[in-house]
């Protein structure tokens, strides 16, 4: 069984085990994995970094972070898309942040009138839409009587993570490891914001 290791600690992540995570869910998960089923996250994640098993990590992530946490971590990977001058702006990405600071009913209106709004060229829609549906329900109003499709937040904060992954992998080879990064420091209850241009970490 892997040990936790540096994923110890991750306060924020879910109670459940990794197996009931991940049977209970649509997340496709390539890697056989050997720990007990009843282990907990942080060991499957231990065991799919020494595998090298990336996307399987970060989908079992997406599992596993809280919904407000699981939102900002596919904002700060949307971001990456997006110029920093600020010359291209994502209006769903900005109601989907607006959304992590704030999440009233107020907000979530906000997010589904951006994405009512979207142009075909804002590529950050996947935040959006995870915020729409973290509740768990269709929207607001009589919306909020009704469930969400089933995983439809995971599946979104996926998505948008692994376009990330894939946006200009030439320009940043430290892509995966800087979103994996992200999820930890959130996991762990901080801000999530490890900078695509961060150095090297030193020597232990």
């Amino acid at each position: 069984m892997a040990d936790a290791g540096r994923f110890a600690g991750l306060k924020k992540i879910s109670d459940k085990t990794a197996g009931e995570l991940i049977s209970g869910s649509r997340m496709p998960f390539r890697t056989m994995i050997e720990s007990p089923r009843d282990s907990d996250v942080a060991t499957v994640l231990a065991e799919l970094d020494g595998k090298g098993a990336t996307v399987d990590l970060l989908a079992l992530f997406a599992l596993a972070l809280p919904p407000r946490e699981a939102v900002w971590w596919a904002c700060l990977a949307a971001r990456d898309l997006y110029p920093k001058d600020g010359e291209r702006r994502s209006p769903t990405l900005e109601a989907a942040e607006a959304w992590v600071f704030k999440p009233t009913d107020e907000s979530r209106e906000v997010v589904q009138k951006a994405l009512d709004k979207a142009k075909p060229a804002d590529e950050a829609t996947e935040c959006a839409t995870a915020a729409l549906f973290a509740k768990g329900t269709m929207g607001t109003g009589d919306l909020d009587q009704h469930d969400a499709p089933p995983d439809v937040r995971e599946l979104c904060v996926f998505g948008m993570i692994a376009r990330s992954l894939v946006h200009e992998p030439s320009a940043n080879p430290r892509k995966a490891e800087i979103l994996v990064e992200r999820a930890l420091d959130i996991a762990r209850g901080g801000n999530g914001r490890v900078e695509l241009e961060a150095p090297e970490p030193a020597p232990a």
